[in-house]
């Protein structure tokens, strides 16, 4: 009992302490600080974070650099991505749109240069422009007080107008249309004063008249396409018709059609496409075999006419039929056809068909930084008046035409050492049989005149090309090729206007986006140019082309958006290279000049 009390009285005197020290606690004191003093905010400088954002890119952009040999037929691609809905910004602000452009210069030798574009800003269906554009010069070759270096006047104008437009019809076909013309005027300015007076002909009595060409040239070109191809029926078809006027009598007619119509479906590991691709080229051709630059031997026929009925007119065709298959399946693209061509284009008497695969497979490796190509591919390409004096504007009129046959056998290369450097390789045989060249011809005793010849030989063709690029600040690429022609028959004569090798280096810079150059050095081989035969030792003597190389720059002031100005200077190595036998090049041109471009609203 006493124990029972004494616990009682020690849980009272416990609460009671507890309920004390609360009261304690809890006491406010009313307390109040003063400060008095002037009020200074300062906002302490943070420490600075002095790094840049890095965004990652998973894929970069480079420029590559492919030797091949040009086909007349664009393949249809088997991968067709899906199209993606552009996101819109609300509340940004338009770009100031520039839809026209005008280029103006001026250089030695009175060598005018002008270009005016305009297109149409930004539309979903359709876009038109034209464009404008003139080069000339007006200049002479040679020191008059040396005949042997003096050639004369070399002028040379080119202007040409064009009209293009596109529309596109509900997301799903697009249509192209364009027409164009051209004026092209040069001289046959291939003789010297020594040539002139070893046939008594005085250069102050001549007129530019008696050994200028002239062409004009009107083309129309028309397109159909369809852009949603992902499966189903794929399609594309187009129309091109030249029509060449020129001087001495001769012009030709050209109408050529392509069409190609498929069928894509999906695999399981890929996608397939079976299209057929079939074209037709028809040319008509007249000359007037009376009519001929100076320097023409009037009672001399031309070797190459088959019957006098040439001269009057001809009808050409070459009919190609290409089917072929696509398929890109477990990281292979595989491309697998044949080309069957009707040629009634080389000889007027007689027709051939022509049989050429058409094959090519590639695939990745090192997770796609190396890519390799192999293919065997051919085809018969007809060669026009309009199309051999565009390559050699000194060829004779009515020249001969054939279609050149190509069969090539190749191997590519690419290599993508970093996303800034890349290296790619190739390697090539070539069957080349009517491979189009040029000769002096005999008809002329100026031996200022070129005729075609048609040549038979094999080709091995071995490149190679390295480019970094460092955004748009600098661009670089250094590359070559080799050459080594083989004869198809031993009695073959020489390969003429064949180098054995080729270099180039390029070199584009742009300094503060105000400051843009431009190089360019190139290096071609020399080439034999023309032969003699001389029966007392049955062979044949060959005159060669000196090796040309020559450096090229361009300067350009971008001052703003609208306006810059330029400075381009072409062969400052100042050679007086031969690219034709006979025909000295100006050492160099300088032309100094001004770009602006007008704004929109």
């Amino acid at each position: 009992m006493n124990r029972r009390i004494i616990l009682s009285l020690i849980a009272i005197l416990c609460v009671q302490s507890l309920t004390l020290a609360q009261k304690e606690d809890s006491i406010t004191y009313n307390e109040r600080v003063v400060i008095t003093g002037s009020y200074n905010p300062v906002l302490r400088k943070a420490t600075k974070m002095n790094v840049a954002p890095v965004f990652t890119d998973t894929s970069s952009s480079l420029q590559h650099t492919f030797n091949y040999t040009l086909q007349p037929y664009k393949l249809s691609s088997i991968y067709s991505p899906t199209r993606i809905k552009a996101a819109r910004i609300t509340g940004e602000p338009r770009t100031r749109l520039y839809h026209s452009y005008l280029r103006l210069g001026m250089g030695n030798y009175w060598s005018p240069q002008a270009d005016f574009y305009y297109n149409s800003t930004t539309s979903q269906t359709f876009n038109y422009g034209f464009r404008i554009g003139h080069q000339s010069s007006w200049g002479t070759i040679g020191d008059k007080d040396k005949p042997e270096t003096f050639y004369g006047k070399n002028h040379f104008s080119l202007t040409d107008v064009a009209m293009f437009g596109k529309l596109i019809i509900k997301e799903r076909t697009q249509l192209i249309a364009d027409i164009a013309y051209q004026n092209d005027y040069n001289l046959y300015y291939g003789f010297s004063d020594t040539i002139l007076a070893t046939h008594n002909i005085d250069r102050d009595a001549l007129n530019t008249s008696d050994y200028s060409a002239t062409y004009n040239n009107m083309t129309v070109n028309l397109g159909v396409k369809n852009l949603v191809a992902t499966k189903g029926i794929v399609y594309d078809a187009a129309l091109h018709l030249d029509n060449l006027w020129a001087g001495y009598g001769s012009s030709e007619l050209q109408l050529a059609a392509n069409a190609m119509l498929g069928y894509r479906w999906q695999l399981k590991n890929g996608d397939f496409l079976a299209a057929m691709r079939v074209s037709v080229n028809h040319f008509g051709q007249t000359a007037d075999s009376t009519l001929h630059p100076l320097g023409h031997i009037s009672d001399s026929m031309p070797s190459w006419t088959p019957d006098s009925t040439f001269n009057s007119r001809a009808n050409r065709l070459l009919f190609n039929v290409n089917p072929y298959v696509e398929t890109a399946l477990n990281g292979f693209n595989i491309h697998a056809g044949i080309r069957l061509v009707a040629d009634n284009y080389s000889h007027l008497d007689q027709s051939q068909l022509l049989v050429y695969p058409d094959i090519s497979v590639s695939h990745n490796f090192l997770n796609n930084a190396l890519a390799l190509t192999l293919s065997a591919t051919g085809n018969a390409t007809p060669n026009s008046w309009n199309s051999i004096r565009q390559l050699n504007p000194y060829v004779m009129p009515a020249c001969e035409v054939r279609a050149s046959k190509t069969n090539e056998f190749a191997l590519q290369m690419r290599y993508q050492i970093s996303k800034k450097m890349e290296v790619s390789a190739h390697a090539a045989y070539l069957l080349l049989r009517d491979r189009l060249s040029f000769q002096t011809s005999h008809e002329y005793m100026l031996q200022n005149v070129f005729k075609t010849k048609y040549e038979d030989f094999n080709l091995l063709e071995l490149g190679a090309d390295f480019s970094f690029i460092n955004d748009e600040l600098l661009q670089f690429s250094i590359g070559g090729n080799y050459y080594v022609p083989s004869e198809v028959e031993s009695d073959t004569l020489p390969t003429l206007y064949t180098a054995l090798y080729d270099a180039h280096v390029n070199l584009d810079m742009t300094i503060n986006e105000k400051f843009l150059v431009h190089t360019q050095f190139l290096l071609i081989g020399s080439m034999q140019s023309d032969y003699t035969y001389d029966p007392l030792t049955d062979s044949y003597t060959v005159s060669h082309t000196p090796m040309r190389y020559g450096l090229n720059l361009e300067f350009e002031y971008r001052h703003n958006k609208a306006l810059s100005f330029f400075l381009k200077a072409n062969n400052l190595a100042f050679q007086r290279y031969l690219y034709w036998k006979n025909y000295p090049s100006q050492r160099a041109l300088f032309i100094l000049g001004l770009t602006y471009t007008i704004p929109t609203k």
